[in-house]
């Protein structure tokens, strides 16, 4: 069976020891509507497979899950500054200093931005669906590494990732008002 399929942004960082990928749903293991890739623990999906579809995918990009710091991606406005591997709850953005530390988030159709600020060594990687949008996420992930590190929000660089698009869904009036 092949790699599993991603999407990188190396040509933006070929002098550093950064990796920034979005993972597609190609060469995984996981049946059904679950197929291929499914990373997610909490969709319905066979443990094992999602496991191992995991551990593939880290494979493929030289890195271990005992690297790997992730979200609990509860929809909110909140970041955490980590230093260590793990599942950090309540969280929708990590952020660190930490080398050989690995962010991680999960999205489907909320978007996944990456930060990354040169000077000071710095990642974040953000959940960034309509309620943490609507709620602040990325200001206060922002917020948090200005105050924190000292740091220059105009230094910092920003991918941001695929996510549903508006010609693939249809946000309601209750939605729809609550943004300008």
């Amino acid at each position: 069976m092949n790699n599993p399929r991603y999407i990188s942004f190396d040509e933006f960082f070929p002098d550093r020891k950064l990796i920034c990928i979005f993972s597609t749903r190609k060469n995984g293991i996981s049946e059904g509507k679950f197929a291929s890739l499914n990373l997610g623990l909490r969709t319905g999906d066979n443990r094992e497979k999602v496991i191992a579809n995991r551990r593939r995918l880290f494979a493929s990009v030289n890195i271990q899950e005992s690297q790997i710091a992730f979200t609990d991606q509860v929809h909110s406005a909140r970041a955490k500054i980590v230093t260590n591997p793990g599942i950090y709850s309540g969280t929708d953005a990590l952020i660190t200093q930490q080398p050989e530390l690995y962010l991680a988030i999960q999205t489907a159709d909320c978007f996944p931005l990456f930060l990354y600020h040169p000077e000071i060594a710095l990642v974040a990687a953000i959940h960034a669906g309509w309620r943490g949008a609507k709620n602040g996420i990325v200001k206060n992930t922002i917020n948090q590494i200005t105050e924190e590190f000292k740091a220059n929000s105009e230094d910092l660089w920003v991918i941001i990732g695929p996510g549903l698009q508006r010609e693939c869904f249809e946000v309601q009036n209750d939605v729809y008002t609550l943004f300008d």
